[in-house]
């Protein structure tokens, strides 16, 4: 919600999730009718990847890609949480884990089913592919509690061989150097900073960010397509 804070001219503002459960927009599980509720009254258009439940989640996939595959690539700002399980956006363990990280660039999305499903939301779900995320302008990361920050960090170490998705989704044959909270994507820059928050009992909350390369402003993100939502399992 604090996003929708920002001083900008929302209706230049194109905003749909990251990832969706493939449910029916009335369903309380869906993430486009959380979005639709914070930012549709800002002014920003809000689109939705599905409108019902579908039997076919691969479908479903193909359908959400060729819907967003629309508008101007890549997106000015991917914004993503990290599950404490190390998955990002719908990119889980399954049968199609490796469809969402390998796709080939002209697949903006693809349907997956996380197995084991979680017990919370257990539906199919659609999720941009890991090269449409590492594409993005700017990649910020928003993690609440030590534990998802414990995930990020050991994925961000165990790179491309990390056990974790978010690990696989960050590697990058493009990745230049990394040092400790901080990469390099080509011309991007995906750096770590902690602010103070009701994350948990220490009240620590971290940010990952992806951007252009600082300069001497550092980096200063900004977009008229804006593409994510809280993590949510």
């Amino acid at each position: 919600a604090s996003l929708a804070e920002a001083k900008l001219d929302w209706k230049r503002v194109t905003i749909f999730p990251t990832d969706e459960r493939i449910v029916a927009m009335t369903d309380p599980l869906s993430n486009v009718a959380m979005i639709g509720r914070i930012f549709i009254p800002k002014g920003a258009r809000v689109i939705p990847l599905v409108s019902e439940k579908a039997a076919d989640y691969k479908a479903a996939g193909v359908a959400a890609s060729s819907r967003v595959s629309d508008f101007h690539w890549p997106l000015d700002l991917v914004w993503l949480g990290v599950g404490t399980d190390g998955h990002t956006a719908s990119i889980f363990p399954g049968p199609d884990y490796e469809d969402a990280l390998n796709a080939p660039t002209e697949r903006r999305m693809v349907g997956v089913m996380p197995d084991p499903l979680p017990p919370e939301a257990p539906v199919a779900r659609i999720s941009l592919t890991r090269a449409s995320i590492q594409s993005a302008k700017t990649l910020i990361f928003v993690l609440a509690g030590n534990d998802k920050r414990a995930a990020l960090e050991s994925a961000i170490n165990g790179g491309d061989s990390s056990p974790l998705p978010v690990g696989r989704v960050l590697a990058s044959p493009y990745c230049r150097t990394m040092e400790t909270g901080r990469l390099i994507f080509g011309q991007a820059e995906v750096s770590t900073a902690v602010r103070g928050g009701p994350a948990d009992d220490s009240g620590d909350r971290r940010r990952l960010r992806a951007g252009p390369a600082p300069g001497p402003q550092g980096l200063q993100p900004h977009g008229d397509q804006i593409q994510g939502n809280q993590q949510r399992r």
